[in-house]
């Protein structure tokens, strides 16, 4: 349905709807005489023009947020004891030089991501992959 729901490392994001989707949201409207059906189909279109899929901006996200709480009947704070802090670690690898050939990836290792040949940086990568298995719900981005 959402074609990506993107967040970065630095907590920024955004929500992208396909052309795809929002073409066969609209079609369904059409072809629905009012129910809950169309009135969830209608919010799923008027949240992806509310939302700017363009810039990532934030203050659209927030207004987003504010109309589904109102929509809920949610406070900010019960929102946001919903919310549980994870774990959180930003890294480096110093060299520069690094290209997409030096972190192929397959799908072997228990965390289904394990860096295969050319490894120059296969000992931060697994000191990182490690934090993960000794401290769960954690996320690495690389």
């Amino acid at each position: 349905m959402i074609k990506e729901s993107n967040f970065e490392a630095n907590g920024h994001g955004t929500i992208l709807f396909s052309k795809k989707f929002l073409k066969w949201l609209e079609a369904k409207i059409q072809g629905l005489a009012a129910s809950s059906e169309m009135q969830a189909a209608q919010r799923l279109l008027a949240a992806s023009n509310l939302i700017n899929q363009a810039i990532r901006d934030s203050l659209s996200g927030m207004i987003l947020v504010e109309v589904v709480l109102c929509y809920m009947e949610l406070s900010i704070q019960s929102w946001k004891n919903l919310y549980q802090d994870l774990p959180s670690r930003m890294d480096t690898l110093m060299d520069h030089n690094i290209t997409l050939n030096d972190l192929l990836l397959s799908s072997k290792s228990t965390l289904n991501q394990e860096l295969q040949t050319p490894m120059p940086h296969g000992t931060k990568m697994t000191e990182l992959y490690q934090g993960l298995i000794e401290t769960p719900n954690q996320t690495v981005v690389v």
